[in-house]
């Protein structure tokens, strides 16, 4: 594989994307996170759009990472109001940086002191 093209991609502020994670990513998160946030705290993070073409798992083509781990993927929904902005020849090609916070949450899970989700900055695009 070549050489990514990069783009950083500014938001509104809203952080209206909400990343999938799954309990295999909270341990990435904790990581990051350390047992310094508490629930209801943010942490601001820069997060890499992956676009994954042709994988075997249908609703993971937007891997979401920070810091170099996995922390998620997009809904089929955001996914493709995202990729109907890239051109599909060059898509796997591109890798999109953007604003994300890492939000602690009251214990949801067996075990877990605190549950960690992510919300990513885009532009808010929808289509009729």
């Amino acid at each position: 594989m070549g050489k990514k093209n990069i783009f950083y991609v500014k938001g509104e502020g809203k952080f209206e994307y909400k990343v999938i994670s799954k309990t295999v990513h909270q341990r990435a998160l904790k990581l990051m996170c350390g047992d310094h946030l508490k629930p209801g705290q943010k942490k601001d993070e820069i997060a890499i759009l992956k676009f994954q073409g042709n994988h075997y798992l249908h609703d993971h083509d937007v891997i979401i990472e920070i810091g170099k781990q996995k922390v998620g993927y997009l809904s089929e929904e955001d996914k493709s109001l995202i990729t109907k902005n890239f051109n599909p020849d060059v898509i796997e090609k591109q890798l999109l940086i953007c604003n994300a916070k890492i939000i602690a949450e009251d214990k949801k899970m067996f075990l877990a002191k605190t549950l960690y989700r992510v919300v990513i900055d885009l532009p808010v695009i929808k289509y009729k």
